[in-house]
This record gives C-alpha cells, structure tokens and sequence, in this order.
C-alpha cells in the first residue's frame, strides 16, 4: 500500500461537484431539467438562479436536458390518445468525465 494508491482510492470515493451555466436558448424552455446519465443512473442537477449544480460520483457521463411541461420531474414520452407530444429532449455532444473531490464546470 502506497501514498498513490491511497490517494487513489480517497479519490475514487469521492463526489465530484458539477456546474452547469446554461445557455439563453436553453433556459428558453419554461421547466428544464438537466440531468447526467451513465447508461444505469441518472443524476439530476439542482436549480439554483440558473446554476444547475449536482454532487456526482466519478465517471463518465452523458448531459441531458428535456423540457418538464408538465412539472412532473420526469420525462414524459407522447400519447397516442389522447394524442400529445412528447417533452423536447437535448444530449450534450461531449462525454462528461466527473472526478472525486474536483469541480466540473459546462458551460451550454
């Protein structure tokens, strides 16, 4: 056991911070709700005065925003009767690489 690796594994358990400065067209949707996904979780990010912001563990991510019409937290797919359409759903195109006990800022 080294100095490195015990650095290492303090890290790895760590939760990273991410914040979030969306753009005006983004906030353009009256509900957005940002959220990262890793393919098995999502992480939904706090709105606080247009800084999304979330405590997320280590790893890769994908950012997604959807537009919450209506404000249920969820996304809600369309209906077919009676017919609606589902919320608008945008991807980041970059992956988000979050790492314990570091700040991640986007700017999008």
């Amino acid at each position: 056991c080294t100095t490195e690796t015990l650095l290492f594994d303090i890290e790895s358990t760590k939760l990273g911070i991410v914040k979030l400065h969306p753009s005006g067209t983004r906030l353009q949707c009256e509900n957005p709700v940002f959220f990262l996904w890793n393919g098995n979780n999502r992480f939904y990010l706090n709105n606080d005065n247009n800084l999304y912001t979330g405590e997320i563990p280590p790893g890769d991510y994908t950012l997604l925003m959807f537009c919450d019409n209506d404000k249920n937290g969820h996304w809600t797919p369309g209906h077919r009767e009676p017919f609606g359409y589902s919320e608008i759903i945008e991807m980041y195109e970059d992956t988000i690489s979050v790492r314990g006990g570091w700040d991640t800022e986007i700017s999008w």
